[in-house]
């Protein structure tokens, strides 16, 4: 081996070491980066109650569920009370009875209905359909 080649070694063998130093800083900057980034993400606040979170919405937000059935609309009839004319924006329907079986249309509905403990006896077929149960 020559001296030109030796030195040129050399250098290659500093120039590896330095990279591999930077790479390493680099690594530990950013890392301690994402760290300072997520712990101030986080907050010893306990979280608000579903109460607070009510109580502080605007009355005409458009985020909260109606409270009231619109003028004009629903049956005035009280739960179980059959038969009964329902007023909706398409008109009116006469239901005659209790209903027996409920379908739902859309997977909203039938989560709606699953929280009041109503099992829909059919409904539409949407992603994810297969993981509830018949």
């Amino acid at each position: 081996m020559t001296e030109d080649e030796a030195v040129m070694l050399h250098d290659v063998r500093d120039t590896i070491m330095n990279f591999r130093k930077k790479s390493r800083s680099v690594m530990l900057i950013g890392a301690l980066t994402l760290v300072a980034a997520l712990s101030g993400c986080s907050s010893e606040d306990a979280s608000p109650t579903d109460a607070e979170i009510s109580a502080s919405a605007p009355a005409d937000s458009a985020f909260v569920a109606p409270r009231e059935v619109p003028v004009g609309m629903g049956s005035g009839k009280s739960d179980g009370e059959f038969p009964r004319t329902v007023s909706h924006f398409k008109g009116d329907t006469t239901i005659e009875s209790q209903p027996e079986k409920v379908v739902v249309i859309s997977t909203g509905q039938a989560d709606a209905l699953l929280s009041l403990g109503v099992v829909p006896a059919g409904s539409t077929r949407g992603d994810g359909a297969d993981l509830v149960p018949p």
